[in-house]
């Protein structure tokens, strides 16, 4: 598969896993609240400018259609930009095969230059260790410093189970490190 059919397929993974958690679970991630937000702005505003023939015909019309747009606009966003990301990414990887899906991508940490960022790990369906699966071999893949956010205390103590560090909580989650690992020096 192409380095582009790999993006492709790895954007379409990542958009499926991250738009269920925003709609079944918004409050694990800041995408999620904003999109909840941009959601009630729209049914306002469609409630209140479109004719509608009552107020319950009005509210409800307007969230089902608010909620199909913006998800519709998030979900895209999320497509073009995972996209972009892993066709400029360092390394990566994007596994499909019975067991299913699972993908992520390393970029350069701009402010530090020695470290990578580990960024987008998504598996599915999830429980059935294809993300322990897929970090087990990115982890066995670099020996250099790694760095991500993870989005919640869950993620993060995943993380942690494979050597990980919390280093500090910020917006976008948890900052946690993995140091360089020197393959092939004795213990």
């Amino acid at each position: 598969m192409s380095r582009t059919r790999q993006a492709c397929a790895f954007a379409a993974l990542f958009t499926r896993v991250e738009m269920t958690m925003i709609l079944t679970r918004p409050w694990t991630r800041a995408a999620g609240l904003l999109h909840w937000l941009l959601v009630a702005l729209v049914t306002a505003n469609l409630a209140v400018f479109l004719p509608w023939p009552n107020p319950a015909v009005a509210v409800s019309a307007s969230l089902a259609l608010a909620l199909t747009l913006t998800t519709a606009l998030v979900s895209l966003l999320l497509l073009l930009g995972e996209r972009t990301a892993f066709l400029r990414a360092v390394d990566t990887w994007y596994i499909r095969d019975d067991q299913g899906e699972r993908g992520a991508y390393l970029r350069r940490d701009p402010r530090h230059s020695e470290h990578l960022t580990l960024c987008s790990v998504a598996a599915t369906p999830r429980g059935h260790g294809l993300g322990d699966q897929l970090l087990t071999a990115i982890l066995a893949h670099t020996d250099a410093p790694l760095r991500l956010w993870a989005v919640n205390r869950r993620v993060a103590h995943w993380y942690s189970r494979h050597g990980f560090a919390p280093q500090r909580r910020g917006l976008r989650g948890t900052l946690m490190t993995r140091p360089a690992t020197r393959t092939g020096t004795a213990p």
